[in-house]
């Protein structure tokens, strides 16, 4: 794996960062990804069992059907929000958090981008990746990827998400913090901890939950996690 050739200052660029998530670690991405199935419309029932909601959420990302993915998570929020079975919770939390991810985009951002060249990258175009990232980040998206808080939701092991997926859901609500239409050379740690403390504080605790799952062996990880840091 070879190193970044981003160096992540103190005041940390979302993009950059993002960045940096592609050019030190592109093995962690080069998963292919079929495009999304086209779909008019997705119904999904209001009252799914743990299994079918995994069951949904795994042909969701093995087809990238980012679709599929935000009509599951719509649905399991609303149904989470209305359970209180703590395992039957636990599972659909799993699920939705896991759907999320998918419906977001970033994984097909990242894996289309990871055999790019990317010192070829402008501010420009940096800017737009940031702004695709950010669209992606819907209500029902970052609220399922707070399920991932180990404190008041999931643990890493109740998640089954890999350290590539914490990563990617780091990325997701690290770029949603970004007011629209910041440029990116104003962004730095304290503007984004000002912005929104709470969310600052979750890609925080994504990226060491991140770290964590991958064993202190992913040196890009370390490096963010010590970057992005309150």
């Amino acid at each position: 794996m070879r190193r970044s050739a981003v160096t992540l200052a103190s005041a940390i660029a979302v993009t950059a960062f993002i960045i940096a998530c592609l050019s030190s670690c592109q093995q962690l991405f080069t998963t292919s990804l079929a495009s999304g199935l086209a779909r008019n419309s997705i119904t999904i029932p209001s009252n799914l069992s743990t299994s079918e909601a995994s069951n949904l959420a795994a042909q969701a990302k093995a087809n990238n059907d980012t679709k599929l993915a935000s009509a599951l998570v719509s649905s399991l929020v609303t149904e989470i929000g209305n359970t209180t079975d703590p395992a039957t919770k636990a599972g659909l939390e799993a699920s939705a958090a896991g759907a999320a991810i998918t419906a977001s985009g970033v994984g097909s951002v990242f894996t289309s981008l990871s055999s790019t060249d990317l010192s070829s990258i402008t501010p420009a175009s940096a800017q737009s990746l940031l702004a695709t990232i950010q669209a992606g980040a819907t209500p029902t998206v970052l609220t399922a990827l707070s399920y991932l808080t180990p404190t008041t939701g999931l643990t890493t092991a109740s998640s089954g998400l890999s350290s590539t997926d914490y990563l990617m859901a780091a990325v997701v609500v690290a770029a949603n913090i970004v007011p629209t239409g910041a440029t990116l050379s104003s962004v730095n740690a304290a503007s984004l901890s000002a912005a929104n403390p709470t969310q600052y504080a979750l890609a925080q605790n994504l990226l060491n939950q991140a770290s964590t799952l991958a064993g202190g062996s992913n040196s890009l990880i370390s490096s963010l996690g010590s970057s992005f840091s309150i």
